[in-house]
């Protein structure tokens, strides 16, 4: 009788490329279980949470302690996806509305003691008498790590934080357009010493970036053309972010404003979240720009809607429809176009992550949608269910289990 292969026989490398697969939004639980089954899967298992993190940000200093020690693996990470909320970390008024404070998170004794990370780079800092380090790190440590990692993971090419807070990541900071700097409402304390070092270490090198959905303690006033400006990444092909990121955008049609301040021209993949009837006026501005030659890459726009279709119907603008009129324009414009409706309500906060992210896995989409509405501020009874629609570039159907392209 001959041999029947089993798991066993399975060379390492195998067994490897087999943990590569392994990329749903739970995947650190099934890799941290898959390395408790043997000593031999351990390091397996082990090396595709360190290649492929995604993690709390305040399990950073234990993240960078790990990758630190694993030989030349830093090397070899090219995503890195970290997650945080505002929940339970800003101050409100008697009216619920969120207080512009940032409070710096100042490193403890306690931390120092329960991190081996922090405790080792205090002794490097001390021996080389690197002062600014040491008390970046200690006036606010979370942010203060993230830009260390930056400058650990020389080969970094995807950052997803879209299921953040952005006060974590003052990086950003350095991101803001010109005139944002100028009438931003910003809490006076958000920066830091590293951020234009740390954020020049990936300018070049990002292909996809996730920008936090979550902006509690921030505000712009009205007069803003456009909040954020991306344009410095020069390879970046894909760009996610939430409509209130492009408040105020696009907002009259001149040659001096509109996505073309935005955006770099290495676009191809425009993903949006929390997206309302207030979107039309961008979605008319970026059709106008790539009809008019710019972004010649860009062939895909992903327009995830907070509410469902029936509430984006109402408050639409008059004689456009939120699923008609946007295929048209986008057909006119040679650009493929997805657009998503929740069965009720979808926040990227209240459903703990991205909703690209979430609809790569059929249940995590469900459970998100789920979250999201029983958290809402105001609870609309589902009058739909949900609605995915999609065109390739020219406009026609792409059929996907779905009826006239309505999932």
């Amino acid at each position: 009788m001959g041999h029947t292969t089993t798991f066993n026989d399975l060379s390492d490398e195998l067994i490897l490329n087999i943990c590569s697969q392994i990329t749903h939004l739970s995947r650190n639980t099934d890799l941290v279980n898959l390395s408790l089954v043997s000593k031999r899967l351990h390091p397996i298992a082990q090396e595709w949470l360190l290649k492929e993190p995604r993690f709390n940000i305040a399990s950073i200093d234990r993240y960078i302690w790990e990758i630190r020690h694993k030989g030349g693996l830093f090397y070899q990470v090219r995503k890195l996806e970290v997650w945080s909320t505002s929940t339970g970390r800003v101050q409100r008024d008697e009216h619920g509305i969120a207080i512009m404070e940032y409070h710096a998170q100042k490193l403890t004794d306690n931390m120092l003691e329960s991190s081996q990370y922090l405790r080792k780079l205090f002794n490097d800092s001390e021996k080389s008498n690197d002062t600014p380090w040491r008390e970046m790190i200690r006036q606010d440590v979370i942010p203060g790590l993230f830009n260390s990692l930056l400058f650990v993971l020389p080969n970094l090419q995807e950052l997803k934080i879209g299921g953040a807070w952005l006060m974590d990541f003052p990086i950003f900071n350095n991101l803001l357009s010109s005139n944002a700097i100028q009438s931003r409402r910003l809490p006076h304390n958000w920066h830091n010493s590293l951020n234009k070092a740390a954020l020049s270490t990936i300018l070049s090198r990002l292909t996809v970036l996730n920008v936090p959905a979550d902006m509690t303690g921030v505000w712009f006033t009205r007069r803003n053309s456009n909040i954020f400006d991306f344009r410095a990444f020069t390879a970046l092909k894909t760009l996610g972010l939430s409509m209130r990121a492009m408040q105020n955008n696009f907002k009259t049609i001149s040659p001096n404003a509109g996505p073309s301040e935005i955006f770099p021209q290495s676009l191809e993949v425009l993903q949006i979240s929390e997206a309302t009837e207030e979107i039309a006026p961008s979605l008319d501005m970026l059709c106008c720009a790539k009809k008019g030659g710019q972004f010649p890459a860009l062939r895909r726009v992903e327009i995830y809607h907070m509410r469902h279709i029936e509430f984006c119907e109402v408050l639409a603008p008059l004689n456009t429809h939120p699923i008609n009129t946007a295929r048209a324009k986008f057909k006119e414009a040679g650009v493929a176009l997805f657009l998503y409706f929740p069965p009720s309500s979808l926040t990227t906060w209240d459903a703990g992550a991205t909703p690209w992210s979430l609809r790569l896995q059929e249940d995590a989409l469900v459970e998100g949608e789920n979250r999201s509405f029983l958290q809402a501020e105001i609870i609309l009874i589902p009058a739909s269910p949900r609605i995915e629609v999609e065109w390739d570039k020219d406009g026609d159907t792409v059929m996907k289990g779905s009826i006239n392209g309505i999932v």
